[in-house]
């Protein structure tokens, strides 16, 4: 239960990470490379999470 709870709570991190990048009008392509760094993301997830949240 514990570990689907910290799942929820980082998609939320992830997703309020993309709508900031998308209000300071960074790029598409930036806030990818925000991901995966912030987040230890692969490439894919974080393409996964920009195309779901932006």
């Amino acid at each position: 239960m514990c570990s689907a709870l910290e799942e929820i709570e980082k998609e939320g991190m992830i997703a309020g990470a993309i709508k900031t990048c998308k209000n300071f009008n960074i790029s598409k392509d930036d806030a990818i490379r925000n991901l995966i760094k912030q987040f230890s993301l692969s490439e894919e997830d974080a393409v996964s999470y920009v195309e779901k949240y932006w």
